[in-house]
């Protein structure tokens, strides 16, 4: 049972990419279109968490503190990942958003005083080989500096969303996770509502028909996604399920935009990408 909780947590974390990259597809070159996506998904994956709450919630106010810290830096990880994807690759797009992990990883050094296996020093090279390997442009198509820029601030978002988690469950291990994502998903909503509302499109029925169903698939997927992982922390080892969810998501993502999005990397654009994917693999043991 848990393994097949553990494919349809893969397969989730694929299809949010793939949506959304269809959704960038459907609706481009309508303005402000990004708004009412990122509307759409946070909205349906909070009623969602709002669902599963009513079968058993507790108020924790510390909990809510986590949560609104959390739902800040979500938006930016949503918004970011979303305008990376739509000005550039899906493949490394996803991959550089998966490099994120380091954000925890290094505040564990840091400040928890954990100390970093063999595995994770590994994991750390990779990312740098990785990261000198995608940016090299003697026969992939060159990638924009506003990609970049994107990608960058999508990966802070989500890396301090995972950072908050982490600081979380080490404070209340096993404890208030329906709670947590249920605020932070509240919060998130009302966050993007306001954005939404100061940014108004003004073709709301094309933005709709065309995309509003892969929006809405996202959030079901991102809510989803975020139950199951909740009950498979308490059924796998950390260094099954966290290494197969990313490395798992980043690799169906990858042959999808080869071959349905037909992106083409250089090889040393590939072999960059297999070392980063390698890399998530090792941060996550």
């Amino acid at each position: 049972m848990q393994y097949f909780l553990l494919l349809s947590v893969v397969l989730g974390v694929f299809l949010q990419n793939v949506f959304q990259k269809q959704y960038n597809l459907k609706t481009q070159g309508i303005n402000n279109a990004s708004y009412v996506y990122n509307f759409m998904m946070a909205a349906t994956s909070c009623i969602l968490m709002i669902i599963v709450a009513l079968f058993g919630f507790t108020f924790h106010l510390e909990t809510l503190y986590y949560s609104l810290v959390f739902s800040v830096s979500y938006p930016l990880a949503v918004v970011f990942l979303f305008l990376a994807i739509h000005y550039g690759p899906l493949s490394l797009s996803s991959l550089f958003n998966s490099f994120s992990l380091i954000i925890p990883t290094l505040y564990g050094l840091i400040f928890l005083q954990e100390q970093l296996s063999v595995f994770g020093i590994i994991g750390l090279i990779c990312v740098f080989i990785s990261i000198i390997m995608i940016n090299s442009y003697q026969k992939g198509e060159k990638l924009s500096f506003k990609w970049f820029v994107f990608v960058i601030l999508g990966f802070l978002g989500n890396g301090i969303c995972s950072t908050v988690q982490k600081v979380h469950q080490i404070n209340f291990p096993g404890m208030y996770q329906v709670e947590f994502m249920t605020f932070a998903m509240i919060a998130v909503t009302l966050i993007m509502g306001i954005l939404l509302i100061f940014n108004r499109p003004t073709e709301f029925k094309p933005i709709l028909k065309k995309g509003g169903a892969y929006a809405s698939l996202t959030g079901g997927l991102n809510g989803m996604v975020n139950l199951l992982m909740l009950v498979l922390a308490a059924m796998l080892p950390a260094t099954i399920l966290y290494p197969i969810v990313s490395g798992g998501g980043i690799a169906l993502t990858f042959i999808v935009a080869l071959i349905f999005y037909r992106e083409k990397l250089s090889v040393v654009q590939y072999i960059g990408y297999f070392a980063g994917v390698a890399s998530v693999i090792l941060l996550s043991l």
